[in-house]
């Protein structure tokens, strides 16, 4: 239904929060450390899973698109629904769940809420092989949360059609004490050189 929204978050929640999208509220699931980040008022961009069960139509956000992307094979584990992914990838970052996945470490699994022995032992089963294209080594860097900063940044950027791929490949390479304006003039120049 939607690859992605972005819009102005109105109300924060334990669980969710309400995005203002042209003067329309959607109701989006997230990770408890997400919205513990994010500023009322501020605008950000979600990927989003759009998931319809017995208990009703949820969708579900994340900042970034990894933390979607194992999201979603999350819930193709036999006996883990949204609503259980989501207090996993609550409980610990993705790359955590990446690396336990990859050494089969169930004992570190089981410890996570809403994960049983069994459950933990169908994780590992079921994603082993689905999730070695996250490397363990360098996830936290592929989930890094933008900054309200490179919010404006890749805004500004988007409109001037670069790809927002591109533009956060690029504002990795930033310095961190640059101002707003010295970041966009930079990726300009980058992305300059890749046409």
């Amino acid at each position: 239904m939607y690859d992605y929204l972005r819009g102005v978050v109105a109300i924060k929640r334990n669980d969710s929060i309400t995005v203002d999208v042209r003067d329309i509220g959607h109701r989006v699931h997230c990770r408890s450390s997400e919205i513990e980040q994010m500023v009322i008022g501020e605008e950000y961009t979600f990927y989003t899973s759009f998931q319809m069960n017995e208990s009703g139509i949820r969708l579900y956000g994340f900042l970034d698109e990894v933390g979607l992307e194992v999201f979603e094979h999350l819930i193709t584990v036999t006996g883990i629904g949204p609503k259980n992914a989501m207090t996993i990838l609550s409980g610990c970052s993705v790359s955590d769940i990446v690396q336990a996945v990859q050494m089969q470490d169930t004992d570190f699994l089981v410890k996570i809420p809403g994960i049983g022995k069994k459950t933990a032992g169908r994780i590992i089963l079921e994603l082993d092989q689905k999730l070695d294209q996250y490397g363990s080594t360098t996830i936290d860097e592929v989930v890094h949360v933008p900054s309200k900063e490179d919010h404006i940044v890749i805004d500004a950027l988007m409109n001037l059609g670069f790809a927002r791929r591109d533009i956060e490949g690029v504002l990795e390479t930033v310095e961190p004490d640059m101002g707003i304006e010295e970041v966009i003039k930079y990726c300009l120049q980058q992305l300059a050189k890749e046409i």
